[in-house]
């Protein structure tokens, strides 16, 4: 047997020793087991503080990320209307500059009637 097979064996063969140093430690754990059941640590309620947190996080995250969804569709609109906007007044200057170019003609031109 190796070193480990032989610490093993000795724990486990039923020899006063090992049974009269692993009775109370397993009475030991079992009685922590239950206590740890019936009070729970501080340190549960810091876990329990920290996932309530993380999902308060989540949700502020969440409705920041709406507004700035909201914002950019808002701004999106706005250059949609500022385009419209512009192509309406490129489009009645070049009306008016037709309008005018026709103007300028009638009065180039000499009438005949004259």
């Amino acid at each position: 047997m190796n070193g480990r097979q032989l610490a093993t064996y000795n724990l486990l063969k039923p020899n006063t020793m090992s049974l009269r140093f692993l009775l109370p430690l397993l009475l030991i754990l079992a009685s922590k087991s239950l206590h740890a059941q019936e009070n729970p640590s501080p340190s549960n309620n810091i876990h329990n503080t920290n996932a309530i947190g993380e999902k308060l996080l989540e949700e502020e995250t969440k409705k920041e990320r709406e507004q700035a969804k909201i914002e950019r569709q808002k701004d999106k609109e706005a250059r949609q209307q500022e385009k419209t906007k512009r192509t309406a007044e490129k489009a009645q200057r070049k009306t008016e500059a037709k309008k005018q170019k026709n103007t300028d003609l009638k009065i180039a031109t000499p009438t005949t009637q004259e």
